[in-house]
């Protein structure tokens, strides 16, 4: 007997004797004769188990997964289990773990996207929110295009037409003007007027108060110049000596109105 035989010879000696009577002599040599093979593969399988962890079981979600792989692991180095079962279980992992990354690579790509979708309208949103104050706003401009100006009050509610308020407005007398027009309104615009006495005799120039009451203010002789700074809205009355009304009139805005006694009182009278 040669020295492979007594080793067959040994190795049989542990085994079943049904099944050497069975002619399974040689099974126990060849798996001694592959165990290279398999400490190549149990290694090859280890190597894919260690990258299973390191990629896809990092999170605290997965831990379960990672214990699994772990026990795995230590397993298939001691030979706690077969190889062909290890090779098994890292398939369907390696299989899960590939879907999985791409349910979630889709789940993330569907929040952008959404998030995308969100972000869009929102700024549809505010755009349309902008138009709509501007046309608003260019409604009502377009609205108040020919709109007269709100008409002044004075002190006692009464409306101020705007033309009185702006223009040198001429009446015969205090009484043929309109009853706004009979008293001072305000001082925000000042204003300023030059009367000319051009008739052959003296005249009263009286200035009319808040109250509608006449106030005192100068005799101007014959062919003699009066000059006064006053307010817009504020009304004057010339008189002659005796209490004859000759003209009374409103300020306006111009800042320098010159005044022809007997030359204004002629265009009235047209």
């Amino acid at each position: 007997m040669n020295e492979e035989d007594v080793k067959v010879r040994l190795v049989l000696d542990e085994e079943d004797p049904q099944e050497v009577s069975s002619g399974m002599i040689a099974r126990p040599l060849q798996e001694r004769i592959v165990a290279p093979k398999a400490s190549y593969e149990a290694e090859a399988i280890g190597l894919r188990i260690e990258r299973l962890i390191e990629q896809h079981c990092v999170s605290k979600s997965r831990g379960g997964e990672a214990d699994m792989l772990s026990r795995l692991l230590v397993d298939v180095h001691d030979g706690g289990v077969g190889l062909v079962d290890a090779e098994r279980i890292v398939t369907q992992m390696e299989s899960r773990f590939a879907n999985g990354n791409g349910a979630d690579a889709a789940k993330t790509k569907s929040q952008r996207n959404v998030g995308a979708i969100v972000i869009a309208g929102l700024l549809v949103c505010a755009i349309f929110v902008g138009l709509g104050g501007f046309m608003v706003a260019a409604q009502k401009a377009i609205n108040n295009v020919g709109a007269s100006t709100p008409t002044p009050t004075d002190a006692a509610g009464t409306a101020v037409p705007v033309a009185s308020a702006r223009s040198w407005q001429y009446y015969a007398s205090q009484s043929d003007a309109p009853r706004i027009a009979q008293q001072s309104i305000d001082d925000k615009t000042s204003t300023k007027f030059k009367l000319f006495n051009s008739s052959g005799e003296p005249v009263q120039v009286y200035w009319i108060s808040y109250e509608g009451k006449r106030v005192f203010y100068a005799n101007v002789g014959a062919m003699k110049s009066f000059e006064q700074l006053t307010f817009s809205s504020h009304p004057w009355q010339v008189q002659s000596a005796n209490g004859k009304a000759l003209l009374y009139f409103v300020a306006g805005d111009n800042k320098n109105e010159t005044i022809d006694l007997v030359g204004t009182m002629r265009s009235l009278k047209r």
